[in-house]
Parts: structure tokens; sequence; C-alpha cells
């Protein structure tokens, strides 16, 4: 038995002392209305958007919870999002695993997020991108893990899986009038670990 139809109400943000009020609300209004069916995954969407939000502004481990006020009569479902921003969080150490035949510093020259500097979720993000773009680079995975006895810093790791970057090419072929013809390639687009195309 699904029961009835429920529909979003009221929305409300408690708690939230850093997201100015109105990217908080387009981050909530972008994703769920008043008078649109009730959502459980537009609910978590909202909350993901909220935490970027967050993150951004240095607050890696924010603490939100979205509270359903369920009117069975109407059959309207107010939502209360409650935000505990955390403390705000500096980078400790920026680590790269995975780069088995890379040098440390090709990866960590495209990484736009420092050591020592304020979390943010955009930088984080466009140094995964950028490092994905890389034509050696098959996939990248961010991990953000708490300093142990330390609640205002935080350790980033870029999980590399690096793709097979070199190739080479040989061919052969008959000419009337040169006769026998040999031809070889050899490309390495990450030449030695640096980067570079050779």
């Amino acid at each position: 038995s699904e029961g009835e139809i429920y529909k979003f109400g009221d929305l409300k943000l408690f708690g939230n002392t850093v997201i100015p009020i109105e990217d908080a609300k387009k981050a909530v209004n972008d994703v769920m209305k008043p008078g649109q069916l009730f959502s459980r995954s537009k609910l978590e969407v909202t909350k993901n958007r909220l935490a970027f939000l967050l993150g951004d502004r240095g607050y890696a481990f924010p603490d939100i919870i979205a509270v359903p006020i369920i009117n069975d009569e109407t059959r309207v479902v107010d939502i209360e999002f409650r935000v505990n921003p955390g403390t705000r969080t500096t980078v400790r150490r920026i680590n790269i695993t995975g780069n088995e035949s890379t040098n440390d510093e090709v990866y960590r020259r495209e990484i736009r997020q420092f050591e020592s500097s304020v979390h943010s979720n955009s930088k984080i993000e466009r140094s995964k991108i950028r490092l994905q773009r890389l034509k050696y680079v098959e996939s990248v995975e961010v991990k953000k893990i708490k300093v142990f006895e330390s609640n205002d810093q935080v350790d980033i790791f870029f999980d590399i899986t690096e793709r097979a970057s070199g190739e080479f090419k040989i061919g052969a072929g008959w000419s009337d009038s040169q006769g026998t013809l040999l031809n070889a390639t050899i490309r390495q687009d990450n030449f030695l670990g640096t980067g570079n195309n050779v």
C-alpha cells in the first residue's frame, strides 16, 4: 500500500550564519519548491548543495539535518533544514596516491587547493577536473580525512588511477620505385614521469 501523495509545504532554514541568505535560498529553490511532490531524493540533493556552499567557505564537515513536519490532513510536508556549520577548517596536507609512473610535482602543479589555506570545495573540485584532463590519468577520487586530535584541520587525498601513456607503431610496405619500406613510431605522453610529450 503506497499510501497518499504528499507535497512540499514551507521550507525553512535554521542555524545558518555562514551562507548569504540569497545563496541559501537559491540552493534550496533550484531543487525543491512548495507545492511540488514530496521527494526524499530532492531532500538529499538540497542537503548536499548546502554542504557544498559551506565547504566552499572553509566548513569541511557541516552537520545538516532535514526535519520533515507532516500534516496528514492537508497531505503537506513542511521541511526544516537545521544547519550546524561546525568549525572552519584549513588543509594541513595534500597527498597524491596511485602515481606509480608520474612524478609527484606533475600532479601538484594542477591542484588549486593549497596546503595551510582555508578548505574550499570549489578549488578541490577544480583540482579534480584538471587532474582528470591529463592524458595519462584514468580517474581521480578525492578523500578528506580529519586530522587526529584536531577539529579544524583536514588532510586531502587525491587517489589517481593512471592509464598507459606510451604508443609504439611499426609498418611495412612495398614500392616499385623504392622497394621495401619500413617505418616505426614511438610516442610517450608522460616521458620519464615528467608529463612531457616525446
